[in-house]
């Protein structure tokens, strides 16, 4: 089973299970985020799409928390949880007042337990929220989605495509606006 969680009004495909807390949207399965448990039985999804949903739930630290273990607990071994997020040094990010939360590469590499082992080892300061949570996920691989008309102004007659995503993120650092959206792939692992 394939889900689409909080998926508003953004129905991808007939392939995923539709999921959303407002009526109005449309969804298969009328279900809120923050409500737990979720009605789904212990590693029993395939794959998860979170479309610009994941920032918009958890605002406080325990409800989020609560998310990320939900969504560990209905996946199985290796699932795929693909999470597509506004970049939180764009407009479009904090423009929104139900954005609750910024989905970065960080904040999600506090969630594998390889990681967190690793700076324990080191003593590095990063929170161990793999471990603390009782979740572990990988991330596949990350993708910088461009703001067309940022990016022209700031790399006049250079393409997009010729930096590569870790550039393109290393480039947000100068210049708010240039990355509009992160795509991310998770991998459960269990």
């Amino acid at each position: 089973m394939k889900l689409n969680l909080g998926c508003g009004f953004n129905h991808i495909s007939s392939d995923y299970v539709c999921v959303d807390k407002e009526p109005s949207a449309k969804p298969d399965v009328l279900h809120n985020l923050e409500v737990f448990p979720w009605p789904w039985k212990d590693s029993s999804i395939n794959e998860v799409m979170l479309n610009h949903s994941l920032e918009h739930i958890g605002e406080l630290t325990e409800t989020y928390k609560r998310v990320i273990q939900e969504l560990y607990r209905i996946c199985v071994n290796q699932a795929a949880i693909i999470i597509r997020a506004p970049f939180f040094r764009h407009d479009n990010a904090i423009s929104d007042p139900t954005h609750c939360r910024a989905i970065t590469p960080l904040g999600l590499s506090l969630l594998s337990r390889k990681n967190n082992e690793e700076w324990i080892k080191i003593g590095a300061a990063n929170s161990p929220l793999a471990l603390y949570w009782n979740v572990n996920f990988e991330i596949k691989w990350v993708r910088a989605m461009s703001d067309e008309a940022m990016w022209k102004h700031v790399f006049p007659g250079i393409p997009q495509n010729d930096l590569s995503h870790q550039s393109k993120l290393w480039e947000y650092s100068y210049v708010n606006n240039l990355i509009s959206e992160v795509h991310f792939e998770l991998t459960a692992i269990k």
